[in-house]
């Protein structure tokens, strides 16, 4: 989707402060998220090109970015929280030694919800699928909006962290333990 590294003018600002200089920050190159999660405010595209086109080479922010560059804050309360959502996921300790799949786990999230049968065995994925697109309408990067593309989630042939991300927000699922996923006993 992106071609250009991205920066937060705050964070130039801040880093500019702080170590004299500014650098990269990976939290503003992660997939369909425009908000700086710290600032809250929209990202900004570099000159430096990430296209594959491109041949690799190091470039110092420092000599790229601007001393000075306007700031816009967003002001989508539901863009910003999937900006910090999502980058907390990034920033975590991932436990990769689980043996739960996403599919399962995302299905035991859904206990004691309305998206479960009775039985919690039938999923009613046309009811979370309306009301994920009502809680998502407003924000620009939704790519998944069907009832066939959550669905495979929870067959574990969806792994994008950022759709994994946004029904695990839907769903309520803490960070902490989304990043260590755990079924239950039963």
């Amino acid at each position: 989707h992106r071609q250009w590294l991205r920066y937060c003018p705050l964070c130039v600002e801040a880093d500019r402060e702080r170590y004299g200089e500014t650098y990269w920050h990976r939290l503003h190159q992660l997939d369909h998220i425009d908000i700086c999660p710290i600032h809250g405010c929209y990202l900004h595209n570099s000159s430096v090109s990430i296209t594959s086109k491109d041949s690799p080479s190091l470039i110092h922010a420092e000599t790229i970015i601007p001393v000075c560059s306007d700031t816009e804050n967003c002001s989508n309360t539901i863009e910003l929280e999937i900006a910090k959502y999502v980058s907390q996921v990034f920033s975590a300790d991932l436990k990769i030694d689980t043996p739960a799949t996403i599919g399962a786990f995302m299905h035991s999230k859904m206990e004691n919800t309305k998206y479960l049968s009775a039985r919690g065995k039938a999923r009613l994925l046309s009811l979370l699928t309306d009301e994920f697109n009502e809680l998502y309408f407003t924000l620009p990067n939704v790519t998944m909006s069907e009832q066939w593309q959550i669905e495979k989630i929870f067959s574990n042939h969806r792994c994008h962290t950022y759709d994994i991300c946004l029904l695990a927000f839907f769903l309520d699922v803490p960070v902490a333990e989304l990043v260590a996923m755990r079924l239950p006993e039963k």
